[in-house]
């Protein structure tokens, strides 16, 4: 199961839990989710050339 499709099925468990009303399941799942999310971001912190208004180290400043 790649990335993105863990993701989905959270998103779909998640929707699953608020219609129940069990908001332990939803805590658990807002947090495996943050997780994964955390764990394969597109930006690395420690990239010097990352964007987001980040230091450059080459702009001589």
């Amino acid at each position: 199961m790649s990335i993105r499709e863990r993701i989905e099925d959270i998103e779909l468990r998640l929707t699953a839990a608020y219609q129940e009303g069990d908001y332990q399941q939803v805590r658990m799942l807002e947090n495996q989710l943050k997780e994964i999310r955390g764990q394969h971001s597109i930006v690395d912190d420690k990239e010097p050339y990352t964007p987001e208004g980040r230091f450059y180290p080459d702009d001589g400043e």
